[in-house]
């Protein structure tokens, strides 16, 4: 680019500035690859966040689940645990078509967390974000710094998970209870495998706020203190505890004093 002064016009000098053509079509390029760049990456964020591609994608991923666990060698042993990833796929498919996609992906998320628990034994993890609506964190083992949370976060026995001002998370188990947390609330993951047997329990530790326990096959249960909320398969109860750490429950099933 170079650079002329002109004559005075009206009394003043004027800079006249010369762009070749070549300089023009580099500039053009950049701000093309740049819009470019941009465009893609404002897709790519919506397309992470839609709802339909969460949906498609979970189901692919819990269909693959059922289909290593149908070739297993174990697999006349697991037959339940694949009957029951199997109606939980469906139940995403019937979801999917009426276009639930959410609670499409929280089936589909069920179904191949019960396939994939079937296959190792023992799940890989003691529960998993499945949705995250807001300011979600974890923290890991109790130390630390909170991070931010995301879907399908796996979570261990003594993880603590928090929310914040109109935020909530929901949070799947290995056997498929689901935990719906609201906002302003924490709590610890405690999931230990339970005397005399190989079985995990699949509990929380309410410290303030309020959860949701929806339970499949198996009882689940919240710790409060003073209180232990056990809720029975295939029931759902909401136990909260307010700011001076006074439990309260709706539809409570069993409540054991004394934890």
């Amino acid at each position: 680019m170079a650079k002329k002064r002109s004559r005075a016009v009206q009394g003043a000098d004027v800079d006249w500035y010369l762009i070749s053509i070549d300089r023009l079509k580099q500039v053009g390029l950049v701000v093309l690859i740049l819009l470019l760049g941009a465009a893609g990456y404002f897709f790519w964020q919506k397309e992470k966040g839609n709802p339909r591609s969460n949906a498609e994608s979970a189901m692919a991923d819990a269909r693959q689940a059922l289909n290593a666990l149908a070739s297993s060698k174990d697999f006349n042993a697991h037959r339940t645990e694949f009957d029951r990833a199997q109606r939980k796929l469906d139940e995403a498919g019937v979801l999917y078509n009426s276009t639930k996609f959410m609670e499409a992906q929280g089936a589909a998320v069920e179904s191949q967390t019960i396939s994939r628990g079937a296959l190792r034994g023992d799940p890989e993890n003691d529960a998993q974000f499945l949705t995250v609506e807001g300011d979600v964190r974890f923290q890991k083992g109790g130390s630390g710094d909170f991070k931010p949370a995301e879907p399908r976060t796996p979570l261990f026995n003594g993880d603590w998970v928090k929310t914040g001002d109109r935020a909530s998370a929901e949070l799947i188990f290995a056997n498929g209870s689901l935990y719906t947390i609201g906002s302003n609330a924490l709590l610890e993951i405690y999931s230990q495998v339970a005397p005399g047997s190989t079985k995990k329990t699949n509990e929380v530790k309410m410290q303030v706020g309020s959860v949701e326990v929806a339970t499949t096959d198996d009882q689940s249960s919240v710790r409060t203190p003073g209180t232990r909320v056990i809720v029975d398969s295939e029931s759902s109860t909401q136990v909260g505890v307010d700011r001076n750490q006074r439990p309260n429950c709706a539809r409570t099933l069993v409540q054991v004093p004394g934890w």
